[in-house]
This record gives structure tokens, sequence and C-alpha cells, in this order.
């Protein structure tokens, strides 16, 4: 049965929330990911407190009042995108993070555990924690694709040894 520890990324690339979005930004494209883990620092384990994506700060870069009418947005100036990021990119990631109803798993999860809960509550990224609640790894749609791909005989990232 195919377990989280079998799929699951590592290392995870962190950001604590009190790092601005414009670190957080050049982490992620340092890194190639649309997403963050942000977790807490403490005695050299890290806690996970959120995760930070690039929906998250898109959604805070829009103005509120083209959230609540959003075909305002075509009457905006194209350099309203410009000055909003330099206005928002010295933030804390705290501000846009997402934080509530965080769900994490265990390593020794099933994958199908991870589908499940990936699905219902529409997770992009799952962190993995292990059994003192500290970030091990994590779990994307991406892992989940290279294990469908294994189960089907698909070559690709965990598929090369054969």
């Amino acid at each position: 049965m195919p377990k989280v520890k079998d799929y699951m990324t590592t290392p995870v690339v962190t950001i604590t929330k009190n790092k601005s979005i414009g670190e957080a930004v050049e982490i992620m494209n340092k890194n190639n990911t649309d997403g963050l883990v942000v977790v807490d620092e403490k005695n050299n384990q890290q806690k996970v407190v959120g995760i930070v994506s690039i929906f998250d700060i898109l959604s805070y870069l829009v103005p509120d009042y083209l959230e609540k009418d959003k075909h305002l947005a075509s009457f905006e100036p194209s350099e309203v995108f410009t000055i909003r990021a330099k206005v928002i990119m010295n933030d804390e990631v705290l501000k846009c993070m997402t934080s509530s109803h965080l769900k994490t798993i265990s390593k020794d999860h099933s994958l199908i555990e991870a589908a499940t809960l990936m699905t219902e509550h529409k997770i992009h990224r799952l962190p993995v924690v292990d059994e003192h609640n500290s970030l091990i790894g994590y779990l994307s749609k991406s892992d989940i694709q290279w294990a469908l791909g294994k189960i089907i005989g698909s070559q690709g990232k965990n598929n090369q040894e054969s």
C-alpha cells in the first residue's frame, strides 16, 4: 500500500510568518514553486503554522473594491498591478498566509487518506509532520501524480530505477 513517506517531497522550502511577502516571492521563484510552508522555528524543530501560496499573495494584492466588483478591473490602469505589488512587498507573510483549518498528515498514512484530505479541503500542498508535530516533508498534487504514474507504469520521478 503506497504511503505518504514514499512520495512526500523533502527537503521542504519554508518561510517564517514574520518574513516579507517580497522574500516569499523570491524564495518561490528561486525554488521554482508556487507555495511555501510557513513554520515557527523553536528548539531545532519546525512547527507548521500555515501555508502561503502565490494565490494567497494574489488575493492579498487585489484591492478589496476589485474583489467585490471584478468587472472594474478592466477599467484600472495597468500600473495598478505594479503599484500594489510595491505596496505589499514589505508586508509580513502573516497577513496573507492560510492558517485557519490547516491540515497536516503523518508520513505513515496511506496515499488514499492524503488524496481524500486534499480533495475534500481543496489542498494543493499538504505538510507532513512527525509524532512531535514537526515538519518533515510535504505532499503535493505533483507527488500524487507521480504515484499514479508509478501505478500505471509510467516513467518519471520515482519510477526511473525500473
